[in-house]
């Protein structure tokens, strides 16, 4: 697997310096701090994992000491653009709950899912780190869809940098924890198409977060500058309360 492992890690370095010089040149860096810093430790991790590749069992090691970091980065990553796309919404009440209780709910299907379908080929301490793991992209993809869900359902202006970094991470996650699922369901009997598919989907994240990170944050809203005009926070609040209140009344009346 060593040559396929190689193939991979050659563009992925090159997006991901390109991405940083790209955060860089437009004045990124300071707008999307956890971005940036999940960029940085995933190209030290890349190019680390490159240099111990030909020993697989210090790889596996490094593969599980480094993961949960990675992980955990990207979390935040993902947490930083939910809150600058829907920062104004955070003034009702039950919007505060949407993004932990997405955790909550990931958490909890990823415990029942290791409870009643543990791993097949893993037992003891590796298999609660693989179910830890598959747990975290359920978080990652759980968060990724209530974004979307959000954006649809308020009618949230195109913001291509925070719709861009959402996508690639849930896309990531998505086909990660599909991969492990299968994985933990048969075993080895898919080993090559299992680390294929993530790998191939992690090059495709890194290419949308590159094309994202290419375009300058905007410096002003209006007709001409093709977004839609920015709301205060009350009158955006004012607006979501009077449509859901229209939305009750029909219910009612129906």
């Amino acid at each position: 697997m060593n040559w396929f492992g190689l193939t991979i890690q050659i563009p992925a370095v090159g997006l991901l310096i390109a991405i940083l010089v790209s955060l860089w040149r437009r004045a990124l860096v300071r707008v999307f701090p956890f971005f940036l810093s999940c960029i940085l430790f995933g190209l030290m991790r890349v190019v680390a994992g490159s240099a111990v590749m030909s020993m697989p069992g210090a790889y596996i090691y490094f593969y599980w000491v480094t993961a949960p970091f990675e992980v955990l980065l990207a979390i935040l990553a993902v947490h930083e653009s939910f809150r600058k796309v829907f920062r104004v919404f955070y003034l009702l009440p039950w919007f505060r709950i949407c993004f932990p209780a997405g955790i909550v709910a990931a958490l909890s299907y990823a415990s029942l899912r290791s409870y009643f379908h543990p791993p097949v080929h893993a037992s003891g301490i590796q298999a609660a780190i693989i179910s830890g793991m598959l747990a975290a992209q359920y978080v990652i993809l759980t968060i990724s869809l209530i974004f979307f869900a959000l954006v649809r359902f308020l009618k949230v202006p195109w913001r291509i940098h925070e719709f861009r970094i959402v996508l690639g991470f849930g896309l990531s996650a998505g086909v990660t924890a599909l991969a492990a699922s299968v994985r933990s369901d048969f075993g080895t009997n898919f080993a090559f198409l299992i680390q294929m598919a993530p790998a191939l989907t992690y090059i495709l994240s890194l290419a949308i977060w590159l094309s994202a990170v290419v375009h300058p944050m905007p410096s002003r809203t209006g007709p001409d500058s093709g977004q839609l005009p920015e709301l205060t926070p009350e009158e955006v609040v004012s607006k979501l309360t009077r449509e859901l209140t229209a939305v009750r009344s029909l219910l009612k009346r129906s």
